[in-house]
């Protein structure tokens, strides 16, 4: 997968009512259910929470890149996001593994490991 030209999304939204973070942009808080928004700046780093390893994949534009990986990262911020995960040849993904966001755009997360050695 081909991740250069792709915008990072260095903000998500935050509540101003209730200060929860949320993401992907949605219309309303679903802590508060309050409308209203401000952009909240993220490192785009955080926690392997879990992650599966897609080997058929849904559709024909995904067939290519089968098998992938979807995770859930627990970003630093306290916010759980859903992304692809990319691992470099040879090196499996483990839950507890810190990861960094790479690419992304409004609603969805590219993220790498970056903390351990290959095995």
């Amino acid at each position: 997968m081909t991740v250069a030209n792709q915008n990072v999304f260095p903000t998500m939204r935050r509540c101003t009512a209730c200060g929860s973070l949320r993401f992907y942009p949605k219309p309303l808080c679903p802590a508060c259910h309050d409308a209203k928004s401000e952009a909240a700046q993220v490192n785009g780093q955080g926690e392997l929470y879990s992650f599966t390893v897609v080997h058929r994949a849904p559709t024909r534009e995904l067939k290519a890149e089968a098998p992938y990986i979807i995770a859930l990262v627990d970003l630093d911020e306290g916010v759980r996001v859903t992304g692809r995960l990319i691992m470099p040849e040879g090196r499996t993904p483990r839950c507890g593994d810190r990861v960094r966001l790479v690419a992304g755009g409004q609603s969805f997360a590219i993220f790498e490991s970056i903390d351990r050695e290959i095995i």
